[in-house]
């Protein structure tokens, strides 16, 4: 229990507590004072930068961004909304450059990152720790990050599983959702003597995925080195493609096998009715649904233009629901997510 500013100090030196410990209690932690001040000076950067590099690269810039992104496999043209959104923004932004040879980019923004444009430009009106923070951006890359002690809502201890280095980061969003021996795919950016997290996947990895990672790691030579982050930098792509495989995994899990009584494999077959008379149909069911108050009800199972079909994720099932009753006069679209995980605190994000 916190003493009140009045009482005795619990620390026994028999002054009040607000002339002892107070002050040194309500104290602020030196990094926690560098947190707030790093965070004030980004507020709103990646908005600035993104302005930046849309006149830097042009139009097309950021679409050649994404089809590299993507390996060139998505063939639909970069979409804001897309999940990917919070790694593919700090890659485009501090790392992409264009291929000289199969871009439409201006050749004077070939060399140079939309970061490095924004700094340019900015010049001496730039706040310093800004500055920074681009430029450790810029050095920083892409990795698997194993979570090895957690303070949720706060920061946490992370292990690089390509590189082995261990460092503490203050994040409040990311921290909120992962346990220990989850891992991410972020960037982990160290500023000012404290690390934040500028990008981050959109899920949460479970531990039964590190052996990929670690066959990954034997793949690529020298990353204990002193340069150990430039080559991560260097296999972007390589780090990309195994991140995709697994988030799209996570994301868009294989739906559970569905079997009648017999052991059989279900088929889901599509039934298409042309009425030539609904009237006439109309007349011969409305014995089913008699009276003046009636309740009708359906969920989606497959997409249909009314309704999304059954959807899957790590610790549940998503559906849609059309209600619609006559007294009173009412329809209703319910968006339910039903819970499946057992003895553990689910995280769902909207």
């Amino acid at each position: 229990m916190t003493p009140g500013r009045n009482d005795p100090c619990p620390c026994g030196s028999g002054k009040k507590y607000k002339h002892c410990c107070l002050r040194a209690h309500e104290a602020v932690p030196p990094e926690e004072v560098t947190w707030r001040r790093v965070r004030r000076a980004i507020d709103d950067l990646g908005h600035r930068i993104l302005n930046a590099a849309m006149a830097h690269f042009g139009p097309t810039g950021i679409h050649e961004a994404w089809a590299e992104f993507t390996l060139w496999e998505d063939e639909e043209a970069f979409d804001p909304e897309t999940p990917h959104i919070q790694v593919f923004a700090p890659w485009f932004l501090y790392d992409w450059l264009p291929d000289p040879e199969e871009t439409e980019v201006p050749p004077a923004a070939h060399a140079t990152t939309a970061a490095q444009a924004y700094v340019q430009k900015a010049g001496t009106r730039l706040d310093p720790v800004a500055k920074r923070y681009i430029e450790a951006c810029g050095q920083a890359s892409f990795s698997f990050h194993e979570v090895l002690t957690c303070e949720p809502g706060r920061r946490f201890r992370l292990r690089d599983a390509l590189l082995g280095t261990e460092i503490d980061v203050f994040e409040a969003s990311a921290s909120a959702r992962a346990r220990p021996a989850d891992l991410m795919f972020a960037k982990v950016v160290p500023i000012d003597g404290i690390a934040v997290i500028d990008g981050c996947g959109p899920a949460v990895i479970p531990p039964r995925y590190k052996p990929g990672i670690i066959e990954l790691r034997k793949d690529i030579p020298a990353l204990r080195d002193l340069f150990g982050a430039e080559r991560l930098r260097e296999y972007q792509l390589d780090l990309f493609e195994l991140y995709h495989d697994i988030t799209d995994e996570l994301l868009n899990p294989r739906p559970p096998a569905l079997a009648n009584t017999d052991g059989e494999p279900l088929q889901f077959q599509r039934l298409l009715y042309d009425i030539d008379a609904p009237r006439e149909v109309f007349e011969k069911l409305k014995d089913l649904a008699s009276g003046t108050n009636i309740v009708f009800a359906a969920t989606g199972v497959t997409d249909g233009t009314l309704m999304k079909g059954v959807r899957f994720f790590g610790d549940g099932i998503r559906t849609t629901s059309l209600i619609m009753q006559t007294h009173p006069h009412r329809i209703r679209f319910i968006d339910s997510i039903h819970v499946q995980a057992q003895g553990a605190t689910t995280k769902i994000r909207f």
